[in-house]
């Protein structure tokens, strides 16, 4: 079976969820401050980069630490290529390495997103658990929401909008 891509309307209902779960939570608890910002920043990332959430995951904070607009990442196969982050996900992204800093668990961790014992890196499992929890807080328990799904939804809204295939396959 294919993966389903999700409608513009509802990844765009649920960027704005986030954002305002996260803007609502400015003075709650340093924990979910940290998990409303880590799902906003991690739907914006693989939405506007079509990146596989284990890509993005498995990622080392220097990659991120003087970032432009540009990143070459390591795929599948040992594939290498390049991913260009929108303003937004720029945006968010400083605002992540702001709020990791202040992360005892990030404080020796290598990785973008820190797990909570600061040995590695937070699982897909989170995230897809994160991304379920958000789609449920405004109403949608649609099992289809996922990472993977927000990937292909990625493509498939390139597609809808004018890209061409070659072009998108590289990304």
């Amino acid at each position: 079976n294919l993966p389903r891509a999700l409608s513009e309307d509802l990844i765009a209902l649920m960027l704005k969820a986030a954002k305002e779960k996260f803007i609502n939570l400015q003075d709650g608890s340093l924990e979910k401050k940290t998990k409303n910002l880590r799902t906003l920043v991690v739907l914006e990332i693989i939405y506007s980069t079509g990146m596989r959430i284990s890509e993005l995951l498995s990622l080392p904070l220097s990659d991120f630490v003087n970032l432009t607009d540009k990143l070459q990442i390591k795929g599948k196969g040992d594939v290498y290529r390049v991913v260009v982050f929108n303003k937004e996900s720029k945006s968010l992204i400083d605002l992540w390495l702001k709020h990791r800093s202040s992360l005892k668990e990030s404080i020796d961790n290598k990785h973008m997103f820190p797990n909570k014992n600061g040995s590695g890196h937070i699982s897909r499992q989170i995230i897809y658990k994160d991304l379920s929890f958000l789609s449920k807080s405004i109403g949608i328990n649609n099992k289809e929401i996922s990472p993977h799904n927000i990937r292909h939804s990625f493509a498939t809204h390139m597609l809808n909008r004018g890209a061409d295939l070659r072009s998108l396959q590289k990304l």
